[in-house]
C-alpha cells in the first residue's frame, strides 16, 4: 500500500470515527430524557437539567457549537484568569459558571492520564492521555518528562477527572497536576468496584508556603457517602456522554500533533495555543 492512499484511509476512518463520537455526544442528552421518565420526579427534574448540560447548542449562536465541560480551579493569590468571577475569594473553588466555594463534592465518573508542560508565561505542550503531547511528541521519550532525583519534571504529569456534582446540577472536569497531583492519585486509590462513580468524594483546598510565597492545593476526601442505585443508573449514562467527549478530543490532538509534527519538519511551527486560562482544552474539541 502506498504512503498516499494509506494516508487517505486513515484520514477516512478518522473522520469516521469523530462522526460517530458526534453522534454519541448528541445522542446523550436524549438517553438522559430517556432515563428521566422512569425516575422519581425530583431525580427527573435533575436528569433533565444534565441533559441540556450535554447538549452542545446555545441558543441564539449561529454557527457549529461544541460541548463545553467547564473546569474547576483554585483562585490563587496570582491568578488574574478572564473567566475567575469576581466574587471569589483566595483559595476558593471556581469555574467559568461561578465560584463554588471552599468545597465541592463530586461523583467522578471518568478519569484519564494528563500531562502538562508549562513555559514561561502559558502552557508549551499538553498530553491528554500521557503518551503523546501537542508539541513534543512521545512522552516517553520527551526530555521534559525525565525523572532526575532532586530535580523538579519541567512536565507534570496528573490526572483528569470529570464528574457530575453531587446535587445532580452540574457537570465538571478537574485537573490534578503539579502539587495537586496527589490528590487525583488519592481519589482513584480510593475507588471501589462495580464502578468510579460507586462512592462520592470532597474537593478541597489546602494552604501551603514555599519560597515563592503562598499557593493553595487541591485536596480529595471521601465523603463516606455510597452512591444510590438510580443515582448509579445516571452515572452510567453520563459516563458514555463524557467518554465520547474524550475520545473525540484525542482525535483532535492526535490531528493537532501530525500538523505540528509536519510544520515542523517543513521549518513553520504551529504554535499550540492555549485559551484564557492557559489551559489548551482539547475536552472542547466536538
Amino acid at each position: 500500500m502506498s504512503e498516499a492512499l494509506a494516508k487517505t484511509q486513515s484520514t477516512a476512518l478518522s473522520k469516521q470515527s469523530q462522526e460517530d463520537l458526534d453522534a454519541q455526544i448528541m445522542l446523550a442528552a436524549e438517553q438522559l430524557e430517556t432515563l428521566a421518565s422512569t425516575l422519581s420526579p425530583e431525580l427527573a427534574d435533575k436528569v433533565l437539567t444534565i441533559s441540556t448540560l450535554t447538549r452542545p447548542g446555545i441558543a441564539g449562536i449561529e454557527g457549529k457549537q461544541r460541548t463545553s465541560i467547564p473546569f474547576v480551579q483554585v483562585r490563587q493569590p496570582s491568578s488574574n484568569s478572564q473567566s475567575m468571577p469576581e466574587d471569589t475569594k483566595i483559595g476558593e473553588l471556581y469555574s467559568a459558571d461561578g465560584s463554588i466555594g471552599t468545597r465541592l463534592v463530586i461523583l467522578p465518573i471518568l478519569a484519564h492520564d494528563i500531562r502538562k508542560k508549562w513555559g514561561e508565561e502559558q502552557m508549551e505542550c499538553q498530553s491528554l492521555d500521557g503518551i503523546t503531547g501537542t508539541k513534543h511528541g512521545t512522552c516517553a521519550q520527551c526530555p521534559y518528562s525525565r525523572f532526575e532525583e532532586g530535580v523538579r519534571t519541567p512536565c507534570s504529569k496528573g490526572t483528569a477527572i470529570y464528574g457530575v456534582t453531587e446535587d445532580l446540577t452540574a457537570l465538571y472536569r478537574i485537573d490534578f497536576t503539579k502539587t495537586s497531583a496527589s490528590a487525583g492519585k488519592n481519589l482513584l486509590r480510593l475507588a471501589r468496584p462495580p464502578a468510579l462513580w460507586a462512592r462520592s468524594f470532597a474537593l478541597t483546598t489546602e494552604k501551603k508556603t514555599a519560597n515563592k510565597g503562598t499557593y493553595y492545593e487541591l485536596k480529595t476526601t471521601l465523603t463516606g457517602d455510597k452512591t444510590s442505585a438510580d443515582v448509579m443508573r445516571i452515572c452510567e449514562t453520563v459516563h458514555g456522554f463524557f467518554k465520547a467527549v474524550y475520545e473525540r478530543a484525542k482525535i483532535a490532538l492526535a490531528a493537532q500533533s501530525a500538523r505540528q509534527a509536519a510544520a515542523t519538519a517543513s521549518g513553520a511551527p504551529i504554535d499550540v495555543k492555549p485559551n484564557a486560562d492557559g489551559v489548551i482544552d482539547f475536552s472542547e474539541n466536538v
